[in-house]
């Protein structure tokens, strides 16, 4: 900027003759930034007000969608408990009908337990056999 400028004069490129010029220009050109700023403000108070609008059905959509979640997953975990609970009595069943055929095998086990073998028969056999023939020898 050259010496002895107005920064004011800048805006207008040249330096104005009169004093009162000087303050017409000016006042035209604050009128014109106060249009502008009032036009501007006015714009930016509508995008708030309309984005405020916007956030509110945003979070009363979400609101909303969280409810029927919610619901949703209520029903889901009571359905899943009532599953739950029918596992465990047929679980329960289950090991019950295990633990009475435990039993029984092991009664059938223990019946069986003392019934002679093939191999005991044979000798029992023989060993009577035996017994049969000494005593036949001593009758002839």
């Amino acid at each position: 900027m050259p010496p002895g400028n107005e920064p004011m004069d800048i805006i207008w490129k040249d330096i104005p003759s009169s004093p009162t010029e000087n303050l017409t220009k000016l006042s035209q050109f604050v009128g014109a930034y106060a249009t502008a700023t009032i036009d501007k403000s006015t714009k930016v108070s509508i995008f708030l007000r309309e984005r405020e609008e916007r956030i509110a059905r945003l979070e009363q959509q979400f609101e909303i969608e969280k409810t029927i979640v919610n619901k949703q997953a209520t029903k889901q975990i009571v359905q899943l408990q009532k599953n739950m609970e029918v596992l465990r009595i047929r679980h329960g069943e289950n090991i019950s009908t295990k633990n009475i055929q435990i039993q029984e095998l092991q009664e059938a086990m223990e019946k069986y337990k003392y019934v002679p073998t093939v191999n005991e028969f044979i000798k029992e056999a023989l060993d009577l056999n035996s017994i049969l023939s000494k005593q036949q020898d001593l009758f002839y």
